[in-house]
């Protein structure tokens, strides 16, 4: 089975976007972010679940995914753990 590479989509408004995944009780780590050919990241403290990143309008692949110090979790490329919601904020 060919594992996840994330999703197609088309950002309408680039901006920040509040980037919350539906997973609680994780250790911290970082929350990545992939958008085509440029990846982001930021950091997560024990139990946190959400952060503010910014995405620039097109259309591409979209991945998301938590790394911890010992390893990587989903929702991203390796598995598909949780879910994202993605809220637009401001320019």
């Amino acid at each position: 089975m060919d594992k996840p590479t994330g999703w197609s989509v088309e950002i309408e408004r680039s901006g920040h976007y509040r980037i919350t995944i539906n997973r609680a009780n994780y250790p911290p780590g970082k929350l990545m972010v992939k958008f085509n050919s440029s990846t982001s990241s930021a950091a997560l403290e024990q139990g946190e679940n959400s952060k503010v990143m910014k995405l620039p309008a097109g259309k591409g692949k979209l991945s998301i995914w938590i790394e911890e110090k010992e390893s990587s979790m989903g929702p991203g490329p390796t598995t598909n753990i949780g879910d994202c919601d993605l809220k637009f904020l401001h320019v």
